[in-house]
Formats: C-alpha cells, sequence, structure tokens
C-alpha cells in the first residue's frame, strides 16, 4: 500500500512530483512492459478500481509482484519526472472523470502475506483488513476485530490509522516496514512513529507501507468469531453496503472543531441534522442509512459525488459553523 503522488504525499495514496511533471509517452510504455511480470493496462479506467466505482483512465496501471520491480519503478519514475499514485484498495479515493495523467501502482498478490505465530502476526501491506481481522480471531487473537468493516488495506489502513469506536490501527503495532524515498527498506519501531486521529507521519519516513507486525493478544476463538459476526452484522445495519462508496467522506470532529456552545456531534450527524439525507445529485446521493456516505446509485460520476461534498459542507458550515475535512481524497488528474 502506497504512502506515496510525489510532494512529499499528504495522504497514503500518493506522489507528485516537483515542479512540471513529463507527459507519459510511448517510450514510457515500453520500459512498463519490458519491467513488469504482470501486463501493464494503458488507458485503464479507475473507476474499475475504486470502491466508489467512479473515475476516468490512468494512462497507465501497474500491479507489481515484488520489490525488486517496484524499487527499479519508483526510480524510473523518479528519473523521468513521471507522475505516480500508490493505490491500495480503492477506497477512500476518488479520482475526476479526467483520469489520471501518469501510471497508477498497486501491490499485486505476493504483499498480501499474513503469518501467526503465538501473539504475533506479521502482515503483508496490500493484505486487506477485513481478512487480517477474520485470521486472527480464527486463532484466537483479539485486538483487531475494529478492521473486519473496515475495505482498506493494512497499509493504507496503517497510513491513515483506520479505525472504528475507540479502537485503531496503532494500537497493537509492534513496527512497520516502509520503503522510504531513497527506495531503501526501512523498519520503524511503534515508538518512532506519530499516530493521532486518521492521520500518521508514515507518508514522511516513505513510499510504501510493505508490511507490518502486531502483537495481540489472546481471547477465546469462539468469542473472538462472535464479536466478528456482532460488528459486520452492526455495519450491514448502519452503512449503505449495496451501493458503492469511497467510504465515510469526512472526518468525525473534534471538541475544538465545534462553535462554543456547540454539542460534539459527528459529520454523519451534522449533515442528517442540516437535512440533507437523500440529496442527489445525478445519481450521487447522501445515503439515507448514513449521512456520511455519498453513495453511487449506478451512474454517478466523480463530478456528481464532488457537487454533493461541496453542497454538504456548505450547509453545515452555514447551519453549524462547522468545517468538515474530508476523509476522502480527491486526485486531480
Amino acid at each position: 500500500m502506497s504512502v506515496t503522488d510525489n510532494t512529499p504525499p499528504q495522504t497514503n495514496e500518493s506522489t507528485e512530483v516537483e515542479g512540471a511533471a513529463t507527459p507519459f509517452a510511448a517510450s514510457h510504455r515500453g520500459f512498463l512492459q519490458e519491467l513488469l511480470e504482470v501486463p501493464p493496462a494503458f488507458e485503464e479506467p479507475l473507476s474499475r478500481h475504486t470502491t466508489a466505482r467512479v473515475g476516468g483512465p490512468a494512462r497507465a496501471y501497474v500491479v507489481l509482484s515484488n520489490v525488486l520491480e517496484l524499487k527499479r519503478l519508483l526510480a524510473f519514475l523518479q528519473e523521468n519526472r513521471l507522475r505516480h499514485f500508490m493505490l491500495g484498495n480503492g477506497s477512500n479515493v476518488l479520482f475526476t472523470s479526467k483520469g489520471f495523467e501518469g501510471v497508477v501502482l498497486q501491490l499485486g498478490r505476493p504483499f498480501e502475506r499474513c503469518e501467526i505465530k503465538g501473539r504475533k502476526v506479521v502482515a503483508g501491506g496490500a493484505l486487506l483488513l477485513s481478512a487480517l481481522a477474520q485470521r486472527t480471531a480464527a486463532k484466537g487473537l483479539t485486538g483487531l476485530e475494529f478492521g473486519c468493516g473496515i475495505p482498506g488495506t493494512v497499509g493504507g489502513s496503517l497510513v491513515g490509522n483506520a479505525g472504528a469506536g475507540s479502537e485503531s490501527m496503532a494500537d497493537h503495532l509492534a513496527y512497520v516496514d516502509v520503503l522510504d524515498w531513497g527506495h531503501e527498506i526501512r523498519r520503524y519501531c511503534r515508538g518512532e512513529l506519530q499516530f493521532s486521529y486518521r492521520k500518521s507521519n508514515l507518508t514522511e519516513l516513505g513510499q510504501v507501507v510493505l508490511g507490518a507486525h502486531f502483537r495481540l493478544a489472546d481471547a477465546d476463538p469462539k468469542a473472538a468469531k462472535e464479536k466478528i459476526a456482532w460488528l459486520c452484522n452492526y455495519r450491514a445495519e448502519t452503512q449503505p453496503l449495496r451501493y458503492p462508496s469511497a467510504g465515510c467522506v469526512f472526518k468525525n470532529p473534534r471538541f475544538d472543531d465545534m462553535p462554543s456552545g456547540q454539542p460534539l456531534l459527528s459529520a454523519g450527524a451534522l449533515i442528517d441534522r442540516a437535512g440533507l439525507k437523500g440529496l442527489r445529485v445525478g445519481d450521487a446521493e447522501i445515503s439515507t442509512v448514513h449521512a456520511n456516505f455519498i453513495i453511487n446509485r449506478g451512474g454517478a460520476v466523480s463530478e456528481d459525488m464532488l457537487e454533493v461534498i461541496r453542497r454538504a459542507r456548505s450547509r453545515v458550515k452555514a447551519t453549524f459553523g462547522v468545517d468538515l475535512e474530508l476523509e476522502v481524497r480527491v486526485v486531480e488528474a
């Protein structure tokens, strides 16, 4: 999972080139075709690779099979000043209908490893967090059950310190392996990292989260599985899982974000109380199940979703005086 679009990045999934980027050209295609074990796709619709099912074409879309490929490709992209975006599972991200004028990368199956020895767990950066939660619970380990309802990868979830309720990724982390900005593998202990609400400093330390090590606690396997089942049922009842979406659109405000005298409310509650459930632009709609989700009812495009976001922020600001901060990353072409 990326911590990179070449700025150094501000989110878990991209790196922006400083100054003017080089346009993607036929010569670049040739290098990708020779380097990669998995054939690259060109002019690939990103709607196929995002959970919101929106987004125009990427000039190139590649899947990495090993660390050597990743190192060589990142070096090539840097040397040739090509824009690139490292995509995880495609949640919490919106590409515009213009797509992406560069290379979109994803870590392949070799980065999905999961090894459990006693209370120690090693997870690849591309492993789905929901799969890790299920596997650790089945082994009688507790601590990551909250991840059963989070549609991201381990790497991306660490970069954004994903969580549910009072639990988050940082709680049981021992150390993390990243590919740094010099294309070297570095290991950072939990004490060397900084985590806060939906945030970490991993983007400052490296381009890609290759894997992570967790230390969990023993639990009764039956109890752990029952907790997973309860959390999954609760998610199904309280989130609009029937429709594609990018996940929660806005971060929940903190006490300091609320005007004096206003009670602390979640982003979804603020949108709901502003009367915006069911607001629709094209086929993009604020869910009537959970107001912090913008669903794709079948034919939405990115611009529909962005207009819904704009209207929601404007109405909440006018009604409550609260500036909603995006949790979803909007990636410009």
